[in-house]
């Protein structure tokens, strides 16, 4: 969000070439965020937004209301916060349902100034559509960890062309690739395995798919 907002790589390769001009970019500060997915990952999210005093919108399920509650996050739904958002960020999980739920219509149906951000699955956002959007105005500039190519090579052009664009921010599906979220990562694997290899179970989150045979 900070990234595509202050428009770090414009001004970066700018002043590569030489070009030292100020190119004038948003604040995230008391800006309204649309959280879309409210497992985990987007919750996480509310708590590292706090600092920036944002007025927060989530699309969410009705086991959610007491933390969107206790933590002063609209519960809205998804019209209303594309409509709302000045920044949209995606944490839903990659299903039949949720495919392509990020294309023309949907991005149509959010504010000019905009910034979309999709951390979470390629899948869930038409990155046709979204190079289209970007490319017209429709949105003013994505933050994307993923991409349809990844698992359609049939896009990878596409994905080419969205990551040339001087008002995306790309990173290669790399957002939990830091020293200490690694080391994070691997410790609870290890706990995982101590767990099962002394007999018990491993927490339910951390398990992805659980093999043993009862």
């Amino acid at each position: 969000m900070l990234a595509a907002d202050q428009r770090l790589r414009e001004t970066q390769e700018r002043m590569s070439r030489g070009d030292w001009s100020i190119l004038r970019g948003h604040d995230l500060y008391r800006k309204t965020v649309g959280i879309v997915g409210f497992g985990r990952i987007g919750r996480s999210l509310v708590q590292r937004l706090r600092g920036f005093d944002c007025v927060l919108l989530a699309v969410a399920t009705e086991s959610s209301r007491a933390f969107a509650k206790q933590n002063h996050v609209q519960l809205v739904e998804l019209d209303e916060l594309l409509r709302r958002s000045d920044y949209v960020s995606i944490h839903a999980p990659l299903t039949e349902e949720t495919q392509f739920m990020f294309g023309a219509e949907a991005l149509g149906k959010m504010k000019p100034e905009a910034v979309l951000v999709n951390t979470a699955r390629g899948g869930l956002v038409d990155d046709r559509a979204l190079l289209a959007a970007l490319k017209d105005g429709t949105i003013a500039a994505a933050g994307l960890d993923v991409f349809v190519s990844e698992s359609d090579p049939a896009f990878t052009s596409v994905t080419e062309e969205l990551i040339g664009l001087p008002n995306v921010i790309a990173t290669p599906h790399a957002a939990a690739s830091t020293e200490e979220g690694l080391a994070r990562t691997n410790m609870v694997a290890a706990r995982c395995v101590v767990d099962v290899l002394t007999g018990g179970d491993p927490p339910a989150q951390c398990v992805v798919a659980d093999g043993r045979r009862r």
